[in-house]
């Protein structure tokens, strides 16, 4: 459902407190897919971008 919704609050020309609250609710679920910048904007932060710890004894792609 935050497709559609997210397609219609985004067509609309302003939004009231509500709408604009529903909008920043969906926008927070698919933060790590907004660039920084925009994150700082709504957000005040940019979200934490973790990477999956290389495990000691793996191998080298180093030539």
């Amino acid at each position: 459902m935050t497709t559609w919704t997210g397609h219609t609050l985004s067509e609309m020309d302003a939004l009231d407190q509500g709408e604009a609250a529903h909008a920043l609710g969906i926008l927070h679920g698919h933060r790590r897919q907004l660039p920084d910048p925009l994150c700082v904007l709504l957000f005040g932060s940019a979200p934490t971008r973790r990477r999956r710890p290389i495990a000691e004894d793996a191998p080298s792609l180093a030539l």
